[in-house]
């Protein structure tokens, strides 16, 4: 039941309602803690060959000083449209912005103006921060489970919000989504359908909530981060 007063009567309900979620509260599970990064997103349209920025369609651009910045090619059904984001340790402060996030952490001249000419053709509304970043910890995750009882079960960042490093927090609610499906086909009840999701999905979800984690610490560390292994790589992959 609604504050509204709506009530709705289902077979079962799927916490999906992200990362500060109320289905979690419920369920009494530890809730997700502020990481002190801030971050910023935002993407714009690069539909000429003669802007500085058209190389980046193909390239992208990764500086790792200190901060995680990524831009990158959105999708190849939305012709020339690039995508950037921008995370940051440095302390939250009145008029912070993506441009004063990096002033002083890209030292390569070429890269760093190639960043300021991206961010002064972006919407002036994309420069300002998102609120700040909220995960779970992978020791919360790992000891607490998934915590679903019941017929109730928790997917996305719901269940297991995790660093914004490599963009698999979106990934993982997708594998959530095609196994949680899986379960419910194959299952006899849906108290076993959503058990054998939970236990399922818990061992992948932690090894890559652990690696997005020593991603980012690494890097805020201003520490070189290769790409990942073949097999891990693989691994990643080859999903669900």
């Amino acid at each position: 039941t609604f504050e509204s007063n709506l009530k709705l009567e289902g077979a079962f309900v799927v916490g999906s309602d992200g990362v500060h979620s109320a289905t979690r509260d419920w369920l009494s599970l530890p809730a997700a803690v502020k990481t002190g990064s801030n971050v910023f997103r935002g993407n714009l349209l690069v539909d000429s060959e003669e802007n500085v920025l058209y190389p980046l369609l193909s390239q992208g651009i990764v500086p790792l000083h200190g901060m995680l910045l990524h831009v990158f090619y959105f999708n190849s059904k939305v012709p020339g449209k690039l995508a950037w984001v921008i995370s940051t340790t440095q302390a939250r402060h009145d008029g912070m912005s993506a441009i004063s996030a990096i002033e002083g952490k890209i030292d390569d001249e070429d890269k760093r103006n190639t960043v300021m000419e991206l961010l002064s053709q972006s919407d002036p509304s994309h420069l300002a921060p998102y609120p700040e970043t909220s995960v779970l910890q992978t020791e919360v995750v790992e000891s607490c489970g998934w915590g679903g009882k019941g017929r109730v079960t928790l997917i996305g960042d719901a269940a297991h919000a995790m660093r914004p490093t490599d963009g698999q927090g979106g990934n993982m609610a997708l594998e959530d989504a095609v196994v949680l499906c899986r379960a419910l086909r194959e299952k006899t009840t849906i108290e076993e359908a959503l058990r054998w999701f939970e236990t399922t999905r818990l061992p992948r979800i932690v090894k890559i909530h652990a690696d997005q984690a020593d991603r980012y610490a690494r890097r805020m560390r201003r520490e070189q981060v290769g790409p990942w292994s073949d097999e891990f790589k693989k691994w990643v992959h080859d999903g669900i």
